[in-house]
C-alpha cells in the first residue's frame, strides 16, 4: 500500500510538472529547425498554447521567427520577454541555458538592425554558446562598425568579411569537389563528378540579390539558401537533389555551398533548367589508384 501511495504522488508530480513543459514535445517540435524553420515556428505556436509558461520553448520560438525574417515580431516579443515567471521555479541549469539562449537571439535581432555596438555588448558580455562561434561574430559586428582587432587575418571567415574573395571561397569548396576529395566518400558531403560549379556559382550571383527575402537568418552574420539540382552530391554515402548555401547576411558573398540532406527542406530555387545532359548519380567512388594520380596530378 505504501509502495502505491509512492507511485500515486510521483504520477501527481509528474503531472504537475508536465503542466510548464513537455520535453518530448518540444524535441519534435524542434526536428527541422535548419532546413525548415517555419514548420518549427508553427510547431512551437501550437505547443505554447499547451505550455505558455515554457520560457525556453519562448526563446526558440522567438529565434525561429528570426531565421524566417519575422523580424518585427521578434522584436516585440523580445522586448516583452520576462525570463522570470511567478508560475514556475527554475532550479540554476534551466536558468543559465535559458539566458544564454536569450542573449544569443537578442544579439541575432542587433545584428540584423545594424546596432552591431549593443549586439558586442551582449556577446561580450555572454558565456560562449554552442549556437555559434562567439568570437567570429563579435568580430563581424565590430568590423561593421569600422574596427578591425584581430590579428587572425589568415583564417578563412575572418578574411571573407574583411575583404571578400570569390577565389577564396572557390578553394574553400574544393574538399566538395570529388576530384580534389581523398577521404572516405561515404561520410562526406561531395558533388557529382559532372556538377557544373562554375556556372551555378554564376548563376547563384545572378539570382541571390534578387532572392535575399527567400534566405533564412541562420546565425549572427549568416544567411542560408537551398537550391534544387538533380543528382548534384551525395550527403553522408545519400544520393541529394540539393544544395546548401551560406552567405555573408543580406549580401551575395559566398561562404560555403554543399550538397546537403532533403529533410523536410520548406523552400528551395530549382537550378534544374542549367542541366544539360547529366547522367544519373554520376558521383562514384574514385580507386586508390585515382585518389593517387589526382593527389600528385600524374
Amino acid at each position: 500500500m505504501k509502495l502505491k501511495d509512492k507511485r500515486e504522488r510521483r504520477n501527481i508530480t509528474i503531472k504537475k510538472h508536465d503542466k510548464y513543459y513537455n520535453q518530448h514535445e518540444f524535441l519534435k517540435a524542434l526536428r527541422y529547425f535548419e532546413t525548415n524553420p517555419r514548420l518549427v515556428a508553427s510547431k512551437l505556436e501550437v505547443y505554447l498554447k499547451a505550455y505558455p509558461h515554457d520560457k525556453f520553448a519562448q526563446c526558440c520560438y522567438i529565434d525561429s521567427l528570426l531565421c524566417i525574417r519575422d523580424f518585427d515580431k521578434a522584436k516585440t516579443l523580445i522586448e516583452n520577454f520576462d525570463i522570470y515567471d511567478s508560475k514556475i521555479t527554475m532550479d540554476d541549469e534551466r536558468l543559465f541555458y535559458l539566458e544564454r539562449k536569450l542573449n544569443y537571439i537578442k544579439a541575432k535581432l542587433y545584428s540584423h538592425l545594424k546596432e552591431y555596438d549593443k549586439a558586442v555588448e551582449i556577446m561580450s558580455s555572454a558565456i560562449p554558446d554552442g549556437h555559434y562561434d562567439k568570437e567570429k561574430c563579435i568580430f563581424y559586428c565590430k568590423f561593421m562598425t569600422g574596427v578591425d582587432e584581430t590579428s587572425e587575418s589568415d583564417t578563412y571567415i575572418y578574411s571573407q568579411i574583411r575583404n571578400y574573395s570569390e577565389k577564396d571561397f572557390k578553394e574553400h569548396i574544393k574538399k566538395h569537389i570529388a576530384e580534389h576529395f581523398c577521404g572516405n566518400i561515404n561520410h562526406a558531403a561531395i558533388f557529382a563528378d559532372d556538377f557544373p560549379i562554375d556556372e551555378v556559382i554564376e548563376e547563384l550571383k545572378r539570382i541571390i540579390p534578387n532572392n535575399m527575402d527567400k534566405s533564412f537568418f541562420s546565425g549572427i552574420f549568416d544567411d542560408t539558401y537551398y537550391f534544387k539540382y538533380d543528382n548534384c552530391g551525395r550527403n553522408n554515402a545519400r544520393y541529394t537533389d540539393y544544395i546548401k548555401v551560406v552567405t555573408i547576411h543580406d549580401t551575395a558573398n559566398f561562404i560555403t555551398m554543399v550538397p546537403c540532406s532533403e529533410d523536410a527542406i520548406e523552400y528551395s530555387i530549382d537550378l534544374n533548367y542549367l542541366r544539360k545532359d547529366h547522367s544519373v548519380h554520376s558521383l562514384k567512388k574514385n580507386s586508390q589508384i585515382e585518389k593517387f594520380n589526382r593527389r600528385y596530378n600524374l
